[in-house]
């Protein structure tokens, strides 16, 4: 892998290379098993207990810290290197070759599904709006074709208006100003009249606070690096202390009735303190070859368990446990250890013979484009 920090492993090769931060790929990685449990909650039938559901269903606010990594992410590579053309058309070339393999093998897939298990196909419209990923931008279609494939949408909106978002948040003290803006339209767009549940919830403004919260972490990224090496050695123990402390808050916050504080507000301040945490320093017990991996192959985890979560469903898996003499924790504990293993064995085979074949080819793409432009210019 190269000395630079991007999800899930990818290699940007017009962005400056930079010493590699392996802390928010780990994060990201935990986040996507956290997704799993989420779905085996609501969708296995099996009754676990009103502790573990109560709280096990709030994990869904995993999905936002996958945003805060991302804006991160991109904003530390390719920090305002945007200067002209070129670069704009290699930054997209590379976002979509990164996306688009695997998402469209998921959509393939549970197309063939659905069509045997319910004698439906999707509409020609329906395809195009998918593979162009601008589902999320058309009325009733923000869930998409895949399942879970909403926030690839939302992922996709925020690459199409990055260069502007982060040209108007280049500054700590305007970033304060944008994040304070975007709780505010978060908050409020929940209130427009006949607005639906998903139409709200699956859209780029809902979760715009987000992607400000990493941008904002970039942006006090010189001086995290100087209280790491004020730490010295001591910065991994501090590292993990406040990982854990804010992982606490969080199981805390998840078993509260409602909401007593604003999600945006928790969620986005909780990831900016567990990405800052984790840049600092990750203590080996989470970071680890094991876990790194869980961190480049989070895509595939996240896009694949779906597929798997049904078939297990389908095949009476989840009846067969619900119907074991165990305690209600230990039903989860052997639901959520199968079917984790069994999503990251499947991803482990995704990542290597699709998403990094995928990556390569949209380097190939970019090269060609270069050599052609450089031909040109001799001639």
């Amino acid at each position: 892998m190269m000395p630079c920090f991007y999800l899930s492993g990818e290699n940007d090769m017009h962005a400056t290379k930079k010493n590699r931060i392996d802390g928010p790929d780990i994060l990201r990685g935990f986040a996507a098993i956290s997704v799993i449990i989420v779905h085996i909650i609501a969708h296995s039938g099996i009754d676990f207990g009103p502790l573990i559901t109560h709280i096990g269903s709030k994990f869904t606010a995993s999905v936002t810290l996958f945003f805060t990594i991302s804006a991160f992410s991109i904003a530390y590579t390719y920090k305002d290197e945007f200067i002209n053309k070129s670069d704009f058309k290699d930054f997209f070339i590379k976002r979509f070759f990164r996306l688009a393999p695997l998402f469209f093998m998921a959509m393939l897939t549970e197309c063939i599904i659905v069509y045997f298990a319910y004698d439906h196909l999707p509409s020609m419209f329906d395809v195009f709006m998918s593979v162009t990923f601008l589902f999320n931008l058309a009325p009733k279609m923000q869930d998409g074709i895949v399942w879970g494939g909403w926030s690839i949408g939302i992922e996709w909106v925020f690459y199409l208006l990055y260069p502007v978002i982060f040209v108007m948040c280049n500054h700590k003290k305007l970033i304060a100003v944008i994040w304070a803006l975007s709780i505010y339209v978060s908050t409020n767009i929940g209130k427009i009249p006949g607005a639906t549940g998903v139409e709200i919830y699956m859209n780029i403004l809902n979760h715009m606070v987000f992607f400000i919260a990493g941008i904002a972490v970039y942006l006090w990224l010189p001086e995290l690096k100087k209280l790491k090496e004020m730490l010295g050695g001591k910065a991994s123990i501090a590292s993990g202390a406040v990982l854990l402390g804010l992982f606490a808050f969080l199981i805390y916050y998840f078993s509260l009735d409602g909401y007593p504080i604003s999600i945006y507000v928790c969620y986005s301040l909780v990831w900016i303190g567990m990405i800052s945490a984790s840049i600092i320093g990750t203590p080996s017990i989470i970071n680890n070859t094991f876990t790194r991996f869980l961190g480049k192959a989070s895509y595939s985890i996240y896009l694949m368990h779906g597929i798997i979560l049904y078939l297990m469903e389908s095949s009476g898996f989840y009846k067969w446990i619900n119907g074991m003499e165990l305690s209600q924790v230990s039903k989860f504990i052997l639901a959520a250890a199968i079917a984790v293993s069994i999503s990251i064995f499947v991803s482990n085979i995704t990542y290597h013979i699709v998403e990094l074949p995928g990556m390569k080819l949209g380097r190939w793409v970019i090269n060609r484009k270069v050599r052609n432009a450089a031909v040109k210019g001799i001639a």
